[in-house]
């Protein structure tokens, strides 16, 4: 058992967070005050926590950070590395952030960034190259 700083209510352990700088391994505040907590910072700090969001979901998902995001647009003049839009803002977020990872899903390995539609494209076509071949060989003829 254990007492809640916030809202002083003694509860059992499985209702904190685990804590490994702590001496008991658990969190100073409930699961419950700790919610409203990260809720409240998220409400009045919009900007920072969508960036913090963006940046962790980068780094779970293709192992980048948002520093290597933001070079790799300087890299590609902020547009897709295959169309060349730089108009890729569907929701009202940041135009460039809505930009897709593009990587190989074999390998894992991150390539650029593209727009929706050419990321699509390539995974439509099962990031072939000689499938993607036969489709420029068959625009070309028709």
């Amino acid at each position: 058992m254990k007492t809640c700083t916030v809202c002083k209510e003694t509860k059992d352990l499985s209702h904190y967070y685990n804590n490994k700088r702590t001496k008991d391994g658990k969190s100073y505040r409930c699961k419950q005050c700790d919610t409203a907590a990260r809720k409240k910072w998220s409400d009045s700090n919009p900007i920072r926590s969508s960036y913090s969001a963006r940046n962790r979901r980068l780094k779970y998902v293709y192992g980048v950070d948002i520093e290597w995001y933001e070079k790799q647009m300087k890299l590609q003049n902020n547009c897709c590395a295959i169309c060349g839009t730089n108009s890729n803002n569907t929701s009202g977020e940041r135009k460039d952030w809505n930009f897709a990872v593009d990587h190989c899903h074999d390998t894992g390995k991150v390539r650029g960034l593209l727009c929706n539609q050419c990321n699509r494209a390539l995974g439509l076509f099962k990031d072939d190259a000689a499938l993607l071949e036969k489709a420029k060989q068959y625009l070309d003829t028709h």
